[in-house]
């Protein structure tokens, strides 16, 4: 199985209600298995499915995807820890994250002007593109007026301004090593020297590009 760093259909199954914090809505249903619960210290493999605010399916890689991370250290927003938290594998768990906790609020200024020589050949208003950053994030583009020889294009992430909904399968969970756990905490410690907030799975999947773009109707 090719696991991924984590860096963004439930069965019917008992379920039982999280208390929220005002930032999400959590809800977790109950499954089997032996293997050691989610909590602190522990490496956590998960396979998950991304909604937007229309419930439609955005992103759904499968267990051959699988993504993997150190519970507890800051690398998962409050939000998801507290929808895995407990957990066993086997089990699936349902979180709602708010858009200022998922891809952002809508900025009505970010937009590009580029030359239109510089898109593909016959692009139209509502086309789609993605674009990296010199830092290596991914970002999308959007064609939202054509003048002339130029073209101007919203950069605004597709998801931005939408509450979004995470649904995670636990597939395997194990007590983190040393060196997990090092890595881990130094990862928290710059985070906190820059009063950096966590990344949630779904700012992580835009940052590497893993999300598709859905078509403008």
């Amino acid at each position: 199985m090719a696991h991924r760093s984590f860096d963004p259909q439930l069965p019917v199954a008992p379920r039982r209600r999280l208390a929220g914090s005002g930032t999400a809505d959590v809800e977790v249903r109950d499954g089997v298995g032996g293997s050691p619960r989610v909590g602190p210290e522990v490496v956590v493999t998960l396979e998950y499915r991304l909604y937007d605010a229309k419930a439609v399916l955005v992103e759904a890689p499968g267990p051959d995807e699988a993504i993997e991370f150190v519970f507890g250290l800051g690398q998962a927003s409050p939000a998801i820890e507290r929808a895995l938290e407990g957990l066993q594998v086997g089990d699936v768990a349902r979180v709602q994250l708010p858009p200022q906790h998922a891809f952002g609020l809508r900025d009505d200024t970010a937009e590009i002007v580029l030359d239109r020589a510089e898109l593909p050949a016959g692009a139209l208003v509502g086309d789609e593109f993605e674009a990296e950053r010199d830092n290596g994030d991914v970002i999308f583009l959007r064609i939202v007026a054509l003048d002339g020889e130029m073209v101007r294009l919203d950069a605004n992430h597709p998801l931005a301004g939408q509450a979004v909904t995470l649904e995670f399968d636990v597939l395997a969970s194990r007590g983190a090593t040393p060196a997990e756990l090092r890595s881990a905490r130094a990862e928290l410690a710059a985070r906190n020297e820059t009063e950096a907030e966590p990344d949630v799975l779904a700012s992580r999947l835009l940052q590497r590009g893993r999300l598709a773009a859905p078509k403008a109707e």
